[in-house]
C-alpha cells in the first residue's frame, strides 16, 4: 500500500526526488539529451500537465497539475527508473542504487506558494553557486521554454537498449557526444514532443480566473531574474565550462534531507483541514488494509486512497474533502 500518498483531480503538486550519493546528472549533452527525451516518453504515456521544472544533478524538482490521480505516481517512477538506466549503462554499473526511495510531493494550496516554489527552481543553480543566472544554466530545465513562450519541444527519445558503456563521459567534447548521440539513436531516431503547460497551475485557483496570465508570467521571469542579482557570490561561481565536464561518477554526499511536507500553503487554517482531513484519510486506509489482510473482503477504502495492489479509488473534489 503506499503510505500518505493522496491525489486529487486539478491540484498543485510541487514534487522532489534526490539521488542517495554522488552527482550523476552532469550537464554534458548525452547526459541532457537522456533526460528530455525520457521526460518527453512519461508525459506522453501518462495524463499529467508539468507547469516548471529544474534537473540538477543530484535531484530535481518540478510542479505539475494532477489531471489523473492514479498516474502520478507511475509518472515520477518511469522518470526515476529511466533516468537510473541511462546512468547505470553509461557508467557499466549493474542493478546500482540511483535514487532515494520515493519523492516528496506536497499539494500546493495557495497561488502565492506556487509563485514562491517557481522562483524557487529557477533561482536554485544561482543559490547553489553553479552559475550567476539561470540564464547560463546548461542542465535540463524548462527555464528557456517558459522564458521564451514555447509549449512544445521535439525530443530525441532514446531507449535504455541504446545506452552503452561510455568511459570518461566528461572528457568528450560537445562535438563528439553529438556523434555518439547519433549513433546510439540510430538509422530511424525516434523524436517525442515535449508539452509543457506553465499556466496550468493557475486553473487550481479561482483568484486567477482573472489574471493577464501573460502578463504574470513576465512578472514572474522579472522577479526570478531581480532576486538572482542579489545572491552573493564571494567565492565565485562553479562556472558553466566546470559543470559540462564535471566527472559522473564525482563522490558527493546529499547534507540536504529535509522532513517530507504534507502540503504548502500561506493559510495556517487550510494547511490545518488539509492535514487533519489527509492524516484522518490515512487512518482510516491503515485500518482497512489490516482487515483485507485478515481476510475480510466488504471493506470501504477512503476516496483518494491507493488500495492493496495499486487500485485507486476517486478522492472527493478539493472543495468537498476541505470542508469535511
Amino acid at each position: 500500500m503506499h503510505k500518505n500518498k493522496h491525489y486529487v483531480q486539478g491540484t498543485c503538486l510541487f514534487i522532489t526526488s534526490r539521488v542517495e550519493q554522488d552527482l550523476p546528472f552532469i550537464t554534458c549533452k548525452l547526459i541532457n539529451t537522456a533526460i528530455w527525451g525520457i521526460l518527453a516518453r512519461a508525459s506522453t504515456l501518462w495524463d499529467i500537465s508539468i507547469c516548471h521544472f529544474l534537473f540538477m544533478s543530484n535531484h530535481f524538482h518540478l510542479i505539475a497539475v494532477v489531471r489523473n490521480p492514479s498516474q502520478v505516481p507511475m509518472f515520477i517512477k518511469q522518470i526515476k527508473q529511466e533516468t537510473a538506466a541511462a546512468i547505470n549503462r553509461i557508467t557499466g554499473r549493474r542493478q546500482h542504487t540511483i535514487w532515494c526511495k520515493g519523492f516528496d510531493d506536497p499539494i500546493v494550496l495557495t497561488a502565492d506558494k506556487v509563485r514562491e516554489r517557481i522562483k524557487y527552481i529557477y533561482k536554485n543553480p544561482a543559490e547553489s553557486h553553479l552559475v550567476g543566472s539561470i540564464n547560463h544554466y546548461p542542465g535540463v530545465s524548462s527555464w528557456e521554454m517558459y522564458k521564451n513562450k514555447e509549449t512544445q519541444r521535439k525530443s530525441l527519445w532514446l531507449k535504455r537498449s541504446c545506452f552503452e558503456r561510455i568511459n570518461n563521459l566528461h572528457l568528450i567534447s560537445s562535438t563528439q557526444q553529438s556523434k555518439i548521440i547519433t549513433k546510439l539513436a540510430g538509422d530511424d531516431p525516434e523524436y517525442l514532443t515535449f508539452t509543457l503547460s506553465p499556466d496550468a497551475w493557475m486553473d487550481c485557483f479561482p483568484e486567477y480566473e482573472t489574471v493577464d496570465r501573460e502578463q504574470e508570467n513576465w512578472r514572474l521571469i522579472q522577479e526570478i531574474l531581480s532576486e538572482e542579482k542579489k545572491i552573493g557570490h564571494p567565492r565565485g561561481v562553479v562556472g558553466v565550462d566546470k559543470l559540462k565536464t564535471m566527472p559522473i561518477n564525482k563522490e558527493f554526499k546529499s547534507r540536504k534531507f529535509g522532513k517530507r511536507m504534507y502540503c504548502i500553503s500561506s493559510d495556517i487554517g487550510l494547511r490545518k483541514k488539509y492535514i487533519n482531513y489527509l492524516k484522518s484519510a490515512t487512518r482510516k486506509a491503515k485500518e482497512a488494509y489490516k482487515a483485507i489482510k485478515n481476510g475480510i473482503c466488504n471493506i470501504i477504502f477512503p476516496p483518494g486512497m491507493f488500495m492493496p495492489g495499486g487500485y485507486f479509488l476517486d478522492p472527493l473534489p478539493p472543495d468537498l474533502f476541505l470542508a469535511t
